[in-house]
């Protein structure tokens, strides 16, 4: 009754997008980035002035070049940049299109990086020049009927370019990325019905476009994700509004992502002063597992899940009591069992659950490990079913039992020594059961994901200071456990995710709290996302009411 597969689906993808970039797995900026002085000038919106960067050569599977076009409806004379795969067999395959959108400094080497860097992952890409050598901010953002006609011109060109250059296009998967300035026009193509599949918006200028003459009243065909700066020259507010006004036009999928401890221009490479690299990577990362997902090449959920009856009961917060999902069977390439174990520090018995690859090579292959932390209703199928799903991506996986056949709400979560007790009872087991299973374990590599209750189990581990690299909440319980003795002086070492739903019972303001908290705490590394359109429990497939697969 809430699981929403397509968040559930994008939610788990930007997780595994996390742990691989703590891993140096994602290959993004940091394969493709030049070295040099970190010294440039910025304008006072964090916009590069001067930098010393210099935009890396053209990958050798990449053909890029310049585009000279004309628009009707302007005199002016405008230089695209376009860049694509050298090889793909045009006679089979169509490449989904990108239309890419520069910030307000104009299309430059940072917008053709970025091109050609897509351009790897298979995109047919077209930078449109929305200036024509004007400045962007004097002249196109306030002139409405120029916005949308360089805008769509853009769509025409990306269009008309492919077909230029023999390339086939697959024209039902146009996506859109933008920065800054270009953050603003991919949103609002998006928002007057253009055909397009999903856009992403990088430190997008927000405000709605209203009082320059722009009307919401279309429907909505594509997914729209912002990723925001915490500490953005337009304040939290200003994507608290652009929430509102989503959801006041019925967009059917969207996600709004801040990034702490970083300033407007953080994706880019030129902007040195204000660039944040962990943060960049995550959120292009994040970008191409939601046009990924849109184009089926996120395997994930739908790969495993079962079909069924799709009728279930929750309890008031949205956990399934009943439900027809059953666990598909465990993967051929994966071995998981149960695991009984006791701790010091309490008489119960636990049973929890492991799952690892089951084809790798201990002698010269160390896996990263996963604790897994159930929500309320305990250690069931879906906990296993993620475990093993996680197992798919190499991890070792413990999922612990930190119930011991109690109520966790009635007796854990109020209990702040068996809270921590058992939780780190579960990083132990982890460790132990590795070693049990013969399995070489990298320590140094070591994650944590939790659901609802669990969800607020792996950030309190974090904020604890205990040795983990990131942990990622899914509709986690937010408040912070001072009321039942925690205290939050600790150094954090991890990177801290956290997906939360629009209509989550606990409401946004538990989202700006926390946000407040992790900032007061010093965390250096942390993501908040909020999924619209869903509800708590959203990414449990037994919750079929409230499950959402690409959230």
């Amino acid at each position: 009754s809430v699981y929403s597969e397509h968040e559930a689906l994008m939610a788990h993808a930007n997780t595994r997008a996390l742990f691989s970039d703590f891993q140096g797995l994602v290959s993004d900026s940091s394969d493709m980035l030049s070295t040099g002085d970190t010294t440039d000038s910025q304008d006072e919106d964090g916009h590069s002035t001067e930098s010393s960067w210099q935009k890396p050569d053209t990958p050798s599977t990449v053909v890029s070049r310049e585009v000279s076009y004309t628009l009707d409806g302007t005199s002016l004379n405008f230089t695209g940049f376009v860049a694509y795969p050298k090889e793909h067999d045009v006679s089979s395959t169509s490449l989904p299109g990108l239309l890419l959108i520069h910030d307000a400094s104009g299309l430059d080497d940072m917008e053709k990086y970025r091109s050609e860097e897509m351009a790897l992952y298979c995109y047919f890409v077209f930078a449109a020049d929305l200036s024509g050598g004007e400045n962007v901010l004097q002249s196109v953002m306030q002139d409405q009927t120029q916005f949308m006609l360089r805008a769509r011109g853009g769509l025409q060109m990306l269009t008309e370019t492919a077909a230029a250059e023999g390339v086939s296009l697959n024209t039902s998967m146009i996506f859109a990325q933008g920065y800054c300035f270009g953050g603003s026009v991919v949103i609002e193509l998006a928002r007057a019905g253009e055909d397009l599949v999903a856009v992403s918006s990088f430190h997008g200028v927000l405000a709605n476009r209203s009082s320059y003459g722009a009307t919401y009243d279309q429907e909505v065909k594509a997914a729209i994700q912002v990723h925001h700066a915490e500490d953005d020259f337009q304040g939290p507010e200003s994507l608290d509004q652009l929430e509102a006004d989503l959801t006041g036009q019925n967009v059917a999928v969207w996600q709004a992502t801040t990034y702490g401890n970083v300033d407007h221009s953080w994706t880019n490479p030129g902007s040195t002063s204000v660039y944040s690299e962990h943060e960049a990577l995550m959120a292009h990362a994040n970008t191409r597992a939601l046009f990924s997902d849109f184009q089926g090449l996120v395997s994930d959920s739908s790969d495993m899940l079962s079909t069924g009856d799709t009728t279930d009961s929750q309890d008031e917060d949205g956990h399934s009591t009943e439900s027809s999902w059953q666990k598909p069977d465990t993967p051929s390439t994966v071995v998981s069992r149960e695991v009984s174990y006791t701790l010091d520090g309490t008489s119960l018995n636990f049973t929890g659950f492991v799952a690892y690859p089951k084809e790798h090579d201990v002698s010269s292959t160390s896996l990263p490990g996963l604790l897994l932390i159930h929500d309320a209703s305990g250690l069931d199928d879906m906990e296993k079913y993620r475990s093993e799903e996680m197992a798919l991506y190499c991890y070792f996986v413990f999922a612990a039992d930190l119930s011991g056949g109690e109520n966790v709400l009635q007796s854990v979560m109020q209990d702040q020594t068996q809270f921590m007790l058992r939780a780190r009872g579960g990083l132990q087991m982890l460790t132990e059961t590795a070693a049990a299973e013969g399995v070489s374990l990298n320590t140094s590599m070591i994650f944590a994901q939790g659901y609802c209750f669990g969800g607020s189990v792996v950030i309190e581990l974090a904020r604890a200071g205990e040795d983990l690299v990131a942990v990622s909440s899914f509709h986690g319980v937010l408040a912070n456990r001072s009321s039942y003795g925690a205290t939050y002086d600790q150094e954090v070492k991890a990177a801290i995710q956290v997906h939360h739903a629009e209509d989550d019972f606990q409401g946004p303001e538990s989202l700006d709290q926390l946000e407040a908290d992790l900032t007061g705490q010093n965390v250096a590394v942390w993501q908040a996302t909020t999924y619209g359109n869903v509800d708590h429990s959203w990414t449990n497939p037994g919750s079929t009411s409230v499950y959402s697969e690409h959230e």
